[in-house]
């Protein structure tokens, strides 16, 4: 919807600041092979989520 299309995806509720803090700090703790797969999946789950809002 052009309602989602104004709000950016890391201002959607389903991606808040507290979740984006938990995902950075768990991120710090992983070795690089986890973090690049643990990104990947934050990015298919955002543009899932951007497509659902579509």
């Amino acid at each position: 919807s052009p309602d989602a299309e104004a709000i950016p995806a890391d201002r959607r509720p389903e991606f808040s600041t507290q979740d984006g803090a938990q995902i950075d700090s768990s991120l710090t703790q992983r070795s690089p092979h986890q973090n690049q797969t643990c990104r990947a999946t934050i990015v298919r789950r955002r543009a899932h989520a951007t497509a659902e809002n579509a």
